[in-house]
């Protein structure tokens, strides 16, 4: 049963499975090669010395993030119109209480109950309990990814920042463009962070994802 509720989780009550997946394969892609293209821009720089490579990196690099809110944004507004609380924004407090909404159902099914407070607490306490255990077989696998990801991205940040520096830090036009290719590349890191995340939590380690499970129960048992 905890099995079939994780995978239940992480299919409904994400804003990834309610969202992200009904983007579409088309739009997602478009969006995940928006946003590796200010890296590619930058290392054509590198290789041609073209200032408007960086220029247009800039520029993407803020474009993506708009770019994927608005393919968002269109999601939320065909399948939950009443979450939107504007063009480009929707209510995460809406979605938070749709994911409890969601979960009271499946609980009360599962348990053949008509309402939820009619499932027994030592039921709900136990289910609590294998959940936590699941985390915490899952805690040290997380840990050994953020402290690798960490060892390896530091050095090679640090390495890549000075070669550029010594070869394209003779004038201010060079700082400029410098400075134009740290912002890129941080606003990509930025707008990837979450793709980390699912990549670890899918093939690495699901101590977040077990967390947040045990999380909106929880919650749910509070607000009955």
């Amino acid at each position: 049963m905890i099995d079939e509720l994780f995978v239940f989780f992480k299919n409904t009550l994400t804003f990834r499975g309610l969202v992200v997946r009904r983007n579409g394969i088309f739009k997602n892609a478009l969006v995940f090669i928006i946003i590796f293209l200010p890296a590619v821009l930058v290392l054509t720089y590198i290789v041609e010395k073209n200032p408007t490579y960086i220029i247009i990196a800039v520029l993407v690099s803020f474009i993506s993030p708009i770019l994927g809110a608005l393919i968002n944004a269109k999601t939320v507004r065909k399948k939950y119109p009443k979450l939107m609380k504007s063009r480009l924004t929707w209510s995460y407090q809406g979605f938070q209480q749709l994911y409890l909404n969601y979960l009271e159902r499946y609980l009360i099914r599962i348990h053949n109950k008509t309402y939820f407070h009619e499932i027994d607490d030592a039921k709900l306490d136990k289910i609590q309990e294998i959940i936590s255990e699941r985390a915490n077989q899952e805690k040290i696998p997380s840990i050994i990814f953020i402290t690798a990801l960490g060892a390896l991205f530091l050095p090679l940040w640090s390495a890549f920042l000075t070669q550029f520096l010594r070869l394209n830090g003779k004038n201010e036009t060079d700082l400029l463009i410098a400075f134009g290719v740290l912002i890129s590349l941080i606003v990509m890191f930025a707008i990837l962070t979450p793709y980390i995340i699912r990549f670890r939590d899918g093939l690495i380690t699901k101590y977040e994802k077990w967390n947040r499970l045990n999380e909106l129960i929880s919650e749910l048992r509070l607000q009955r």
